[in-house]
């Protein structure tokens, strides 16, 4: 691992439009590549690179090193790594919904029995519309239209700032009608104090270790 002080001296190279002295580069490039996959790589030097436009945009500096070096490596190989995309199995979901609909039904007072209710319909709604996590945890119940059996998802939970609708599907819907009701919160997924969730699928990754899942990140 190079020292504070040999890093400090790169970048000064870099911003004073120097060249790297070759001992100190190749040290560098072997480091990241040492410590890297390739697509990290490629979108870190993306990131660097586009640091360096607005420099240059607002005439801090006046060359872009990284674009040349992010070509270069291109060149030599360096690729976007494929999507670590991970599915749930039809297997994984019904093993998930069964200890789900077990805890709700053995909870031993109100409190525990509303959190798996209400972790239960934000399982299925996750699987059966595929929203996002933060786009579902700051649904309102005016954003859901029972009768027509739709959401809106407003463009201000979206990630990209545009709404668009989603049907819901029979087992969603029935899950949704059932969920009590705050007396004064808007929100579908609420705490006690009337606040929305902010993280509930922590409990669902906990929820896989005890089942033997192959550990996920929900989106």
């Amino acid at each position: 691992m190079p020292s504070d002080a040999n890093t400090s001296r790169w970048w000064a190279a870099i911003m004073s439009r120097k060249s790297m002295p070759p001992a100190q580069h190749a040290a560098w490039r072997s480091l990241i590549d040492e410590m890297r996959a390739d697509g990290t790589i490629r979108r870190d030097l993306t990131v660097l690179s586009g640091l360096f436009s607005h420099a240059i945009l607002w005439e801090w500096h006046t060359t872009n090193p990284a674009a040349a070096y992010l070509n270069v490596r291109s060149k030599q190989g360096l690729v976007e790594a494929e999507p670590g995309t991970r599915y749930l199995s039809h297997s994984e979901e019904k093993s998930f919904l069964t200890r789900i609909e077990h805890n709700r039904e053995t909870a031993k007072g109100n409190r525990d029995r509303h959190a798996w209710q209400f972790f239960e319909a934000a399982f299925s709604l996750a699987i059966d519309a595929g929203l996002r996590k933060e786009e579902q945890l700051s649904l309102l119940w005016s954003d859901v239209d029972l009768d027509a059996r739709q959401i809106t998802i407003r463009k201000e939970v979206t990630k990209t700032k545009r709404q668009r609708s989603v049907p819901i599907l029979p087992r969603s819907l029935a899950l949704l009608r059932a969920l009590p009701r705050h007396a004064t919160s808007k929100y579908v997924f609420w705490r006690r104090d009337g606040n929305r969730y902010t993280d509930c699928y922590r409990t669902l990754v906990r929820l896989a270790e005890k089942l033997g899942i192959e550990p996920f990140d929900p989106h």
